[in-house]
């Protein structure tokens, strides 16, 4: 199962310094369960292949397939109801994020991405001839991560310097995910 720090790439409004001098890890801070389920996380990525020559202008297609192949993203919208079904599947089955820490994730999360009017614009497309892919799928996954990590349990937690600074770079509210995860 993959966390999808590497998928997620797009909309970087975040500082540069969030990635840079970090002691440690997202993963060595915090036993966090992965979002999706390797299998899935395959099919999605060897359906969008993507060119890493291309600067992208529009969000992860392969954030975009996992949440459609699951329900989650339809219409530009991320379903809720949909969200808690298939992270039950994945967080659920960890004891230290499931139940009420994740659901009010979710909740919080769909509500920010779908209220983002930015996000109502149809995606440009990085190749011609190729549909876009809308941003909210990417940004909702970054927003579960970094808020799963922001609310680590301590019984999780690795009590280290490093990670301590990590976690104030996470609660500054100017770092996305990925440039924590290292």
């Amino acid at each position: 199962m993959f966390l999808l720090g590497g998928v997620l790439s797009q909309r970087r409004t975040d500082s540069p310094d969030c990635a840079l001098n970090n002691e440690k890890t997202v993963e060595d801070c915090c036993k966090m369960p992965y979002l999706v389920k390797a299998e899935l996380h395959e099919y999605c990525r060897t359906a969008n292949p993507g060119n890493p020559n291309v600067v992208k202008t529009d969000g992860c297609c392969v954030a975009r397939c996992i949440l459609t192949t699951t329900e989650v993203f339809k219409n530009n919208t991320i379903d809720s109801e949909f969200a808690r079904v298939f992270f039950n599947v994945t967080v659920g089955s960890d004891s230290q994020f499931s139940g009420p820490l994740i659901d009010a994730i979710i909740e919080d999360c769909a509500e920010q991405i779908n209220a983002d009017d930015e996000l109502e614009v149809p995606p440009l497309s990085a190749s011609t001839g190729v549909e876009g892919c809308s941003m909210r799928p990417e940004l909702f996954f970054n927003c579960v991560a970094l808020q799963m990590f922001q609310q680590c349990p301590s019984s999780v937690w690795t009590d280290d310097p490093g990670c301590d600074a990590l976690m104030v770079k996470a609660k500054s509210g100017a770092c996305f995910y990925e440039s924590l995860a290292g």
